[in-house]
C-alpha cells in the first residue's frame, strides 16, 4: 500500500497523472479498506479538475469502512478511518450532519484508547478542520492524562507548552 502510493506520487510529480490514477484504481480494488489510496485518487480527481468523481469515491469508502465495521465493531482503525472519510464527505458536501457522525465516529475510537497517539492525532485533525476547537481541548487533556504521552509534541502544542522541558545551558540565563 505504502510503496505503491509513494510510486503514485513520483508519478503525479513527473506528470504521469494517467498511470497513477490506474495504479490508485488498482490499489483501491485490490485493498478496498486502505484509505490513504482513496484521498490521494480523490487530491488527483480535484487538481485535474474532475471534482464530480471526489465524492462518490469518498462514498464508495464509507460503504466498505461501514461495511468493516460491521463485521468487527471493535476495531478501532476502521472506525478512525470511518470518520476521518464521513468529515470529508460532510465537508465537500456542507453537510453538517455527516460532520457531526464522522467526528463522533472518531470520539468513539479515541475512547477506546485515549492513550493512542494514531487515534489522538485523527481525531484533532478533524477538529480542527472543523472548528470543534473546545473538544480539542478536551481530547488533548485526556490524552495527556497518559504520562507517556507528556513529551508528544502536538499535545503540547495544543495545551501550549513550551515544547522543550530539558534544563537551558548556562548561557541561556
Amino acid at each position: 500500500g505504502i510503496s505503491a502510493t509513494r510510486a503514485a506520487d513520483r508519478m503525479v510529480q513527473s506528470g504521469d497523472r494517467d498511470r497513477a490514477i490506474k495504479l490508485l484504481q488498482y490499489l483501491v480494488g485490490v485493498y478496498p479498506e486502505y484509505w490513504q489510496a482513496y484521498l490521494q485518487l480523490g487530491e488527483i480527481y480535484g487538481a485535474t479538475g474532475d471534482t464530480a468523481k471526489v465524492v462518490p469515491l469518498y462514498r464508495t469508502l464509507d460503504d466498505t469502512l461501514t461495511a468493516y465495521l460491521k463485521r468487527d465493531p471493535l476495531n478501532t482503525y476502521f472506525r478512525q478511518d470511518l470518520g476521518l472519510i464521513e468529515v470529508e464527505i460532510g465537508r465537500r458536501t456542507t453537510d453538517s450532519a455527516i460532520v457531526a457522525k464522522g467526528i463522533a465516529s472518531l470520539w468513539q475510537a479515541f475512547e477506546q484508547n485515549p492513550n493512542s497517539a494514531y487515534a489522538f492525532r485523527k481525531l484533532v485533525t478533524a477538529m480542527g478542520q472543523t472548528g470543534r476547537y473546545a473538544e480539542l481541548q478536551r481530547a488533548a487533556d485526556m490524552f495527556g492524562e497518559y504520562k507517556i504521552n507528556q513529551s508528544d509534541p502536538l499535545l503540547n502544542q495544543i495545551l501550549g507548552r513550551n515544547q522543550s522541558s530539558a534544563p537551558r545551558a548556562p548561557e541561556d540565563f
